[in-house]
C-alpha cells in the first residue's frame, strides 16, 4: 500500500517513532551554559539571575507528558496527529495524504490480526475495523468520519480491549486545531 508515493510502511514507522519521541531533554542544560558564557562566571548574580529569568521560567509547567503530537509524513506531502497515552505506551494516530487516503492507525505494541475495535470518545463508543498491516493495525477513516468529528470535540478517549477493558486512556486536549489542519491540507475544500 502506497501513501503518496512512499509505502505505507515507512510512513507509519516514521510517525510511530516521532509520536513517542520525548522533549529534548539538553534543553535546560544549553540554556545554563548560554548564561554561564554571557556573565562573568557561575559565582555571579548575573549568572543566577540569567538561570533563574531565561532556564526555569522555560522549564515545562505541565506534570504530564504532551498528550499528542502532529507532523510530515516522510515525502512531505502527507499530515498525521497522533494521540499518544499518558504512559507513552500507546497511540492511536491520525494519517493523510492529498491523493485522498485517510487512515487511523494503532501502534505497534497491539497483538493480534486485528477487526473490530471500540474507540470510546467520552461516553460514546464507536466501532473501528482494523487490518494488520506489517507491524501496525489500520482503518480506513474518511476525513468527515463520526470517530474523527468525536476526536475533536471530545476530552478523553480510550481504546477497549474487546472484553471492554481498557487498553489506553488519551487525553485530547488541543486536538481538535491539529486534526482540522491535517484534514484541510490532505482533502482542501
Amino acid at each position: 500500500m502506497k501513501l503518496s508515493g512512499i509505502s505505507i510502511g515507512t510512513a507509519i514507522s516514521a510517525i510511530a517513532t516521532a509520536a513517542v519521541a520525548q522533549e529534548d531533554p539538553m534543553a535546560l542544560q544549553r540554556c545554563v551554559w548560554a548564561c554561564l558564557a554571557n556573565s562573568p562566571g557561575a559565582a555571579s548574580a548575573q549568572y543566577h539571575q540569567c538561570v533563574d529569568r531565561r532556564c526555569n521560567a522555560a522549564k515545562p509547567t505541565r506534570t504530564e507528558p504532551q498528550s499528542w503530537t502532529a507532523g510530515v509524513t516522510p515525502g512531505g506531502t502527507g499530515r498525521y496527529v497522533s494521540l499518544v497515552s499518558a504512559d507513552r505506551q500507546r497511540s492511536l494516530t491520525y494519517l493523510c495524504d492529498p491523493a485522498g487516503q485517510s487512515y487511523l492507525m494503532l501502534d505497534q505494541n497491539v497483538d493480534g490480526p486485528g477487526g473490530d475495535m471500540a474507540v470510546q470518545v467520552d461516553t460514546v463508543r464507536y466501532q473501528v475495523t482494523f487490518a494488520r498491516i506489517q507491524d501496525f493495525l489500520l482503518a480506513p477513516a474518511t476525513p468527515n468520519a463520526p470517530v474523527l468529528a468525536a476526536l475533536k470535540r471530545g476530552q478523553t478517549a480510550y481504546l477497549l480491549r474487546t472484553d471492554g477493558s481498557v487498553l489506553a486512556t488519551l487525553r485530547l486536549s488541543g486536538v481538535a486545531g491539529a486534526l482540522d489542519a491535517a484534514i484541510g491540507h490532505c482533502f482542501p475544500a
